[in-house]
C-alpha cells in the first residue's frame, strides 16, 4: 500500500467530511500586509485552522460554549440515533460541554497549563453515561464515535482550503523547503486536510515526522512543547536551526509568541477576519512583533524568494 493511501475506515471519514462541507471564502481583515524578504529559510511550519484551512467558526469548535443543539440533533440523526426532542438534545450538549471542562480540569490538576482533550474520549464517555442512564446499554465502537464527531464538527465548524494553497505549497516543496504542521487539533484535523487535494496532505508535501497535533500531546498551544519537539527533529534529521524555520499562523498568542521565544522568524497570517487573533489584551503579545504580516497565502513565496 502506498504511504499516503488511506485505510478503508479513513477513506469513509474523509468522504463524510467532503459531503458535509461547502466552499467558503475568507472575510477581509482590513489589515495591511508587512512583507520583506527573509533570507536563509529552510523549513516552514504551518498552523491549520485559520491558516491552511478557512475555519467557519474561526477555530476548532470545542473551544466555544455556544449552544449547538440543532447541529447535534442533525449529527446524531446522521448516524442513526433519532433525537427529535430539543430539550433532550440540549441536555446532552450540556453534558458534553461539562465533560470537556472536567477533563481539562483534571489535566490542569496534573500540571498542564494549557490542557488539550481528546474529543473521541469525550464522545465515548458521554454517550456511554447517557445511554446507561436511559437503560439502553448501547456499545459504541470507534467507527461510530469518529463518524459522530465528524458529523458534529463539520456542522459547527465547516472548513475549506485557504485560497492559494494549490500553488504555494508545491512551490515551497519544489524549492527544497521542508514543510510541517504544529496545530491545536483533533483526530479529524489531518482527515480534513486529506479531504482537500489543495493542502498536499495526501501527496506528500508535508513531512509527517514534523507534524504535531495537540490532542496526541494532551497539551495545546500556546504551550511551546510541540514546537520544541518539532524544532529538535528539524535539527536532528535535517540540520535546520530555529532561525532557519519560519512559523506561519493566525494567532499572536498561540503561534507567534511561542515561536518568537524559541528564535523562529514568524508570519502572522491575517487572511480571514473569522480567525485572525491579535490578542491585544495580552501584554506578552503586545511586546512581540511578527517578522511578516501576510493577507494572502500567495504572498509567502515572495517573502522567502531568496531562500528558494
Amino acid at each position: 500500500m502506498p504511504r499516503n493511501t488511506p485505510t478503508r475506515e479513513t477513506a469513509v471519514l474523509i468522504k463524510t467530511i467532503r459531503a458535509l462541507v461547502h466552499p467558503l471564502a475568507p472575510k477581509l481583515t482590513g489589515v495591511r500586509p508587512k512583507i520583506r524578504h527573509l533570507a536563509g529559510i529552510k523549513a516552514v511550519l504551518f498552523d491549520v485552522y485559520g491558516t491552511l484551512l478557512i475555519s467557519g467558526s474561526g477555530d476548532i469548535s470545542y473551544g466555544t460554549e455556544a449552544n449547538k443543539t440543532r447541529e447535534f440533533m442533525a449529527a446524531v440523526q446522521a448516524v442513526g440515533w433519532n433525537v427529535d426532542d430539543t430539550q433532550t438534545a440540549a441536555l446532552f450538549v450540556a453534558s458534553w460541554q461539562q465533560k470537556i471542562r472536567a477533563l481539562r480540569h483534571n489535566l490542569r490538576r496534573d500540571g498542564i497549563t494549557y490542557p488539550e482533550i481528546n474529543i473521541e474520549q469525550v464522545w465515548r464517555e458521554v454517550l456511554t453515561s447517557w445511554h446507561n442512564k436511559q437503560q439502553r446499554g448501547n456499545q459504541f465502537g470507534r467507527d461510530y464515535i469518529r463518524r459522530l464527531a465528524i458529523e458534529y464538527e463539520c456542522r459547527v465548524n465547516p472548513v475549506w482550503p485557504m485560497p492559494g494553497l494549490s500553488d504555494v505549497l508545491p512551490r515551497l516543496k519544489a524549492a527544497g523547503l521542508i514543510l510541517g504542521i504544529v496545530s491545536n487539533a483533533q483526530f479529524f484535523t489531518p482527515l480534513a486536510l486529506a479531504a482537500f487535494p489543495e493542502t498536499g496532505w495526501t501527496s506528500g508535501l508535508f513531512d509527517k515526522r514534523l507534524c504535531a497535533w495537540s490532542y496526541r500531546w494532551k497539551e495545546a498551544k500556546p504551550s511551546s512543547r510541540m514546537l520544541k519537539v518539532i524544532l529538535y527533529r528539524l535539527s536532528r534529521y535535517h540540520g535546520i536551526t530555529p532561525s532557519e524555520t519560519l512559523v506561519v499562523g493566525n494567532d499572536m498568542r498561540n503561534d507567534i509568541l511561542p515561536a518568537s521565544r524559541l528564535g523562529c522568524p514568524t508570519v502572522l497570517f491575517a487572511g480571514d477576519a473569522r480567525s485572525l487573533r491579535w490578542r491585544a489584551e495580552k501584554p506578552e503579545c503586545r511586546a512581540v512583533t511578527p517578522s511578516l504580516i501576510l493577507t494572502r497565502m500567495a504572498q509567502l513565496p515572495e517573502a522567502i524568494a531568496k531562500s528558494m
